[in-house]
Parts: structure tokens; sequence; C-alpha cells
């Protein structure tokens, strides 16, 4: 529209005016009830007036009706263009992260990656390294949608770098603080567990940083154990000293024990009902209940009870899981 006609299509100008309008044309009516078929100068003066003061702001109203359909359906385009958009970046992202673990006779392994939205920050991830060993690592960086979506993308991508260079547990951890913490902004940060798979030696050794503690089923006790070693999310202290904070845990395998890998939003999903999150107690009864089971299995079935808890109302976040069964 011309700018100087937007004056003339506001409503604090034609509204006044239809009132007017509306006004004289049922005084015209009214009066053409009182008066002769010969009394025609008044109400001659008063149609002339109305009507075509009438006539103008329908036609005014009409041109505005067309000029709104025409912005709805703009609005409606570009909507259905942001939502294409966002289908395209939630298939990259999910390519993202590997849809399988390789097979090895010592474990058994299955994962899922579940943003809130149609990107997140979650991520995990596997490298295979020298002497058959194999390192895993799932990890959530602060906030959601797409600017933790971004630093997911530029997560892995540190993490697939560090690993050309056949570094140490300690020193790749250091090098990805370093690299995490040039990349993000200075209220960003992610948690994570590094964790790597010695078939030879049957152990695992990791490192928390700042992350869910992991949980085990110690096929031995049969008891669910919660593994919380102490440890420093990335990016949150920048710089050399960040190595005191680097503390590995090494632990031995035995057969059908579980370990189970995840991030937050699977012990924050709230039910709509109670506002009750699912928690840590509902996780761990899971697991005790789905021991026996493939690590598919025992995923579906945490899963599952972790829906029927929130429902298909209920608040999520964004939510990875990896199981690992050994054999």
């Amino acid at each position: 529209m011309e700018p100087f006609l937007k004056p003339f299509f506001a409503p604090r100008t034609w509204m006044p005016l239809l009132i007017l309008g509306l006004i004289l044309l049922g005084w015209g009516i009214e009066t053409s009830t009182h008066y002769e078929s010969n009394s025609t100068g008044t109400l001659s003066i008063v149609w002339l007036v109305a009507l075509p003061l009438l006539a103008s702001l329908l036609a005014l109203l009409a041109y505005r009706s067309i000029r709104l359909a025409g912005w709805q359906t703009k609005v409606t385009q570009k909507a259905g263009r942001m939502e294409q958009e966002m289908e395209i970046a939630r298939r990259i992202q999910q390519s993202l992260v590997p849809a399988q673990f390789p097979s090895m006779q010592s474990l058994d392994i299955a994962a899922i990656f579940q943003p809130s939205k149609a990107v997140g920050g979650d991520f995990y991830d596997y490298f295979p390294l020298s002497d058959g060993r194999l390192a895993i690592v799932i990890g959530d960086v602060s906030g959601k949608g797409i600017p933790a979506a971004l630093h997911m993308a530029q997560v892995k991508g540190i993490f697939r770098s560090l690993h050309q260079l056949d570094l140490s547990i300690t020193e790749l951890i250091i090098k990805a603080n370093q690299a995490i913490s040039e990349c993000f902004e200075k209220n960003a940060f992610l948690t994570a567990i590094y964790m790597v798979f010695d078939e030879k030696e049957r152990t695992f050794t990791y490192y928390r940083a700042g992350h869910c503690p992991i949980m085990r089923y110690d096929a031995e006790s049969q008891e669910v154990k919660v593994l919380d070693d102490t440890g420093l999310g990335l990016a949150i202290v920048r710089g050399e000293n960040y190595r005191e904070h680097v503390q590995l845990t090494k632990r031995q395998l035995l057969p059908n024990d579980v370990w189970v890998l995840y991030t937050d939003g699977l012990e924050e999903g709230i039910c709509p009902e109670t506002k009750e999150a699912y928690g840590f107690d509902r996780l761990k009864r899971s697991l005790q209940l789905s021991e026996k089971m493939s690590a598919s299995g025992i995923m579906s079935t945490m899963l599952s009870d972790f829906n029927r808890h929130v429902g298909s109302n209920g608040e999520l976040d964004d939510l990875t899981m990896i199981v690992i069964k050994c054999r």
C-alpha cells in the first residue's frame, strides 16, 4: 500500500464514518415511513449522503479483507517454508548420530537420540581405536533448539578431529575442553561422558564431565548402582586449569552387567496431571525389571515406561540414551 493511503485505511478513520453512515441510513428509513410519497426533499438529501458513504465504506472494508487474505496467505506460505527447513535440519542432525554401533563380541549396544523440538543439543558418537578398543561419548549442550543444535555439530566435529591424533584419554579431554571453550559463548557449556572400552582387558575407562551419573546393573549382586564419579562440564573452566578436574575411572566388566548412559531429559520428563518428574527412582526400577533383555529390549522397556509417565502432553527435554549390555 502507498504510504499516503495508509491513514485512510486506519480504523480510527473509517469507523466514525461507518457509524455516521449507519445513523443517516437508519434515520432515512425511519423518516421514509412517516413522510408522504411527495415529500422527497429531505429524504433525497439523506439518501444522497448515506448511500454513497456506506457504499464507499463497504468497498473499503472489502479491499481490507482482500489485503488481509493476501497477508494470511503469505504468512501461511512462510510458515510452510520454515517447517520444511526445520524438517531438513532435523534430518541433517539425525544423520550426525550413528544409526547403530559396531558389532562386538563382548558388548551389545543400543542407543536413541530424541530432541524435544525439531533439533536439539544432545548427541552421542563412537570412535574405533587401535588394539580393538572402542571410544563412546554422550553429551548434552546447554540450551535447546537451533543454538544448541549448532553447538552439538561443533562438538561432534571436535571429537572427530581429536581422535585422528591418537591421544591419551586425559589429553583428549583437555584439548576438547580448549576447543569447545573457543567455540562456545561464555554462558554455554557441555556435560558429557567419555569412555573407552578395552575388549582384551574387558574394562571401561571413563571420565564423567559433570554429566548425569552412569547407571550400572551389577549382575553379581543383582542391584542397580550409581556411578557418580566427580568431574566438571566442558567449557566451564577455560584454560589449562581444567586439567586439575580430569580424573579417570577404570572398572572391570562382568558378563550380564548393564550400563546405561543418558541425558537429563530422561529424568526430567513431567507428567501433565501430577506435574511430577519421571525421576531417577523410576529409571532405576525400569532397568531392574528389564535387565535380562537385550540392549535394545532394555532401552525399549525403559522408554515405554517413561512415555507412560509423561503421556502425549508431558513437558519434555532433549532425550538421549545408550544401553550397553556385557556378554
